[in-house]
């Protein structure tokens, strides 16, 4: 039986907005018809969430930024190396700023390329893609202080600069970062067009790479693993697991679903998520969500539910509560062959239901993928 995991988070409304679950939506009420429905209980504030996706209980693993990026990336350093993710930012008047256009690959080639003469016998720049790459010093130590690129934006430079364990090193890999890139050619040319110059690294997110299990040994196979994140993108790999194109999936509204559905209808086991509605709820565009919704339903459940009716299918789909509000979310689990028995919708009215088991989300998810 083909088994397909997928995950859409902040899908469900808080108290008092328009669920975007409750218009008319054909493929996916077929499939509830004919599922059991459960609550899910809200996931922990945990360093690695991401493990939940995988069928993981996110408290018994811990890695950083740093650690999944390099690994995103292919890169297996040695042991006992500490692992960064490297930002590149720009730097104006001493202020850092994260860059607003998307970086072409081949200023991004150049970039590269200088900054190999940045690598010592203990640091290590590892290529990546866009604003983030990864950095390894090894036998190095967590025993100091950075700060998020995301943090840095608007800050100066000089008043947060790693201290602890290595700080010279690493402040002496930004100064030359800085004098290294601000010359180059390629950022008097951005100057000049008036865009900001691409002129500084920066190290974040540090983190040793501890042990994960290897799920395509435990669970006897292995999965294919869909979605526009780095971070679960270095987990999978990590985990045995394969990832699939993260661009297909991080094109926001236009993510291509058709992608989507060809990579779950071909693999034995997959795993599919849609991190679409976080960002389109915090900005309150009602519209784009209640568009994409029925978006969903019309190319990504139809067919899986034609794909249903000509071999057996086994879909477990999770909609985790926001995690802002750490309310309950809801999971529907279906398997072919099943008959119309259920008379719950999957919104939020479920959420009320009190004859509704609870489960936790890595468990729905570990279910799905050893049943």
């Amino acid at each position: 039986m083909r088994r397909v995991v997928l995950i859409v988070p902040s899908w469900l409304s808080a108290e008092g907005e328009d669920s975007v679950l409750r218009a008319k939506l054909p493929a996916l009420e077929a499939f509830a018809e004919r599922s059991l429905l459960r609550k899910c209980v809200p996931i922990a504030d945990v360093s690695t969430p991401e493990a939940a996706w995988l069928g993981i209980e996110p408290s018994s693993i811990a890695l950083q930024d740093g650690p999944l990026i390099v690994s995103a990336f292919g890169y297996d350093p040695p042991d006992r190396s500490a692992q960064f993710q490297l930002s590149l930012l720009s730097l104006v008047e001493g202020v850092a700023k994260r860059p607003k256009v998307k970086i072409p690959e081949a200023e991004l080639d150049v970039i590269w390329e200088a900054t190999k003469s940045l690598n010592t016998k203990v640091l290590t720049a590892v290529r990546g893609e866009g604003t983030e790459h990864g950095l390894v010093w090894e036998d190095g130590s967590l025993e100091l202080g950075t700060i998020s690129s995301s943090e840095m934006e608007g800050k100066a430079v000089d008043e947060r600069l790693p201290e602890g364990d290595g700080e010279r090193m690493l402040r002496r890999f930004i100064d030359d970062s800085i004098n290294l890139l601000s010359e180059l050619e390629l950022n008097r040319a951005r100057s000049e067009e008036g865009l900001e110059p691409l002129n500084l690294w920066w190290p974040w997110g540090q983190g040793f790479r501890t042990a994960t299990p290897n799920l395509a040994l435990k669970r006897g196979e292995t999965c294919r693993v869909e979605s526009a994140s780095i971070r679960l993108q270095g987990l999978t790999r990590l985990c045995g697991y394969r990832h699939g194109d993260r661009g297909a999936l991080r094109a926001g509204l236009r993510t291509d679903l058709e992608y989507l559905v060809g990579s779950l209808s071909r693999e034995a086991c997959s795993i599919g998520l849609i991190d679409v509605f976080g960002e389109l709820r915090t900005l309150g565009r009602q519209e784009e969500m209640d568009w994409f919704t029925k978006e969903l339903d019309r190319r990504l459940f139809a067919p899986l539910w034609d794909l249903a009716r000509l071999e057996p299918l086994s879909l477990t789909l999770v909609a985790p509560g926001l995690p802002t509000a750490a309310d309950e979310g809801l999971a529907l689990t279906y398997s072919s062959g099943a008959v119309g028995a259920n008379t719950i919708p999957f919104d939020e009215r479920a959420l009320e239901e009190r004859t509704l088991d609870r489960a936790q989300v890595w468990s729905v998810v570990n279910q799905a993928l050893i049943s």
